[in-house]
């Protein structure tokens, strides 16, 4: 294959399927320490034990409850937050983030002559075979070589994790996780979202999920309490009183999306008096200024 843009998109978009792919595969443990042993044997000092966890929480226990001199003189302060911040935000928002074993392997494939490719290929080829085996994680110290396996994961077309209706990343231990367009959310926000309240979104303090729980709450107005301010063909203007919010008051525009028929929410300020104001303030427009039929 050739080193030219499309080629490399071309292998970049392969590895993610090999990602995608253990959404619904079952993991061959046996074949997953066979590939992290010729890893091993790949690296310096040969002799460094590998193990191969089915949890997040399994590796993090193992880890602290056996920490050794040499295991805290090789990795020492940074190991809580290296590791911590790894094992413990679960997946980040753009799974290409976490994918970052592909690298070495994506370099070795296209730019072969580099002196540095050709001291460590058959290191590149190894982990090629991790990776392909399932391995998704590693970490290496002077005496171990820590690895995970894939998690199950969905993701939407931005390739974020995103899940409607379950987990979005679903460990083998059973160990799961809810996003929705690469925001992490609580199983209730995707599972049961007619239970959700109007102390879950006035008590969520992140705003994105804070959205997101207005979007998914059956009959959100009605629920916390919006009254009608103005109703036309643009939409219906609700105004929620907020006695702990600097304004007191939010308003929003109750919207439906053309494209999908989803209804949605779109908050203004609230100053606004008409739906058509507020759909024009949100595209940074005066009210007269704004013709959706003339932009159509």
């Amino acid at each position: 294959m050739k080193n030219t843009k499309a080629n490399r998109q071309k292998f970049l978009r392969g590895y993610l399927k090999i990602l995608l792919s253990w959404k619904n595969k079952k993991q061959n443990i046996k074949l997953m320490e066979k590939s992290l042993k010729e890893l091993n044997k790949t690296l310096p000092k040969p002799d460094r034990k590998v193990i191969l966890y089915k949890s997040r929480n399994d590796l993090w226990s193992d880890l602290w409850s056996n920490l050794k001199s040499d295991l805290r003189s090789d990795l020492g302060s940074d190991l809580r937050s290296d590791l911590g911040n790894d094992l413990w935000s679960d997946l980040k928002s753009e799974t290409w983030e976490y994918y970052e074993s592909i690298w070495p392997i994506f370099v070795g494939y296209f730019y072969k002559n580099l002196p540095t490719v050709k001291r460590r290929l058959p290191t590149i080829k190894a982990l090629d075979e991790c990776i392909k085996s399932g391995i998704g994680y590693l970490w290496l110290s002077s005496t171990t070589l820590y690895a995970l396996p894939f998690p199950k994961i969905s993701i939407d077309a931005e390739k974020r994790l995103h899940c409607e209706n379950g987990p979005a990343c679903e460990w083998a231990s059973d160990e799961k996780f809810w996003w929705i367009h690469g925001v992490k959310v609580t199983q209730k926000i995707v599972e049961t979202p007619n239970k959700l309240t109007k102390n879950d979104w006035l008590n969520e303090k992140n705003a994105e999920v804070r959205r997101i729980i207005q979007d998914r709450m059956p009959d959100f107005a009605k629920k916390v309490g919006a009254k009608r301010i103005q109703k036309d063909d643009y939409g219906e203007l609700v105004e929620i009183e907020l006695p702990n919010d600097p304004e007191k008051i939010a308003r929003y525009v109750k919207v439906k999306d053309s494209s999908t028929t989803r209804l949605y929410y779109l908050r203004i300020p609230p100053t606004v008096e008409t739906c058509k104001a507020g759909i024009a303030w949100s595209f940074g427009l005066e009210e007269k200024d704004y013709l959706p039929d003339q932009e159509t």
